[in-house]
C-alpha cells in the first residue's frame, strides 16, 4: 500500500496500481528502524483535504524563486509534508530540523538518501527483467 495526497485528499492506494499510474523516483529502507508506529501515525490523516491552494502557492513562488509556502491548515496535507512529519514522529535525525509545511521533496529526498538510517534499494519488481 501506498500512503499518497491526491486533489481529493489524502489516502492510501495498492502498489501495485500507483505503479501504473506514477514513477518511482527513489526507494529507501530503514537500516535499523521500525517504522510502523511512525506510519501509524500519519495514517491519522488518511481523508484529510489535499493542500491544492498551498501546492499552487509553492509552485508560484518556485518559479519565482522562493522557497516557502505561506498558506497552511492543520486539516490540509502535500506529500512531502506526510513524509517530513511521519519521520520526524519516529524523532530521525535526517528530518529533525527541517519544517514540514515548508519542505521540498527534492529537500527531503536529498536528506534522506544522505541519511545513515536509510539504504536505496530497488525493489524486486521493478529490477531488470522481472
Amino acid at each position: 500500500m501506498v500512503l499518497q495526497a491526491e486533489l481529493h485528499g489524502y489516502e492510501t492506494i495498492p502498489w501495485k496500481r500507483w505503479l501504473t499510474q506514477n514513477r518511482l523516483v527513489a526507494a529507501f529502507e530503514p537500516t535499523d528502524l521500525d517504522l510502523m508506529p511512525d506510519v501509524r501515525f500519519i495514517a491519522q490523516y488518511l481523508g484529510v483535504d489535499y493542500d491544492l491552494k498551498s501546492a499552487l502557492w509553492s509552485g508560484i513562488k518556485r518559479w519565482f524563486g522562493k522557497r516557502w509556502r505561506s498558506i497552511s491548515s492543520p486539516r490540509q496535507l502535500m506529500c512531502s509534508e506526510a513524509v517530513c512529519r511521519m519521520l520526524q514522529n519516529g524523532e530521525i535525525l535526517c528530518v529533525a530540523n527541517l519544517n514540514p509545511e515548508l519542505v521540498n521533496p527534492q529537500e527531503l529526498l536529498t536528506r534522506i538518501a544522505q541519511s545513515p538510517d536509510f539504504v536505496a534499494v530497488e525493489p524486486p519488481h521493478l529490477k531488470s527483467g522481472a
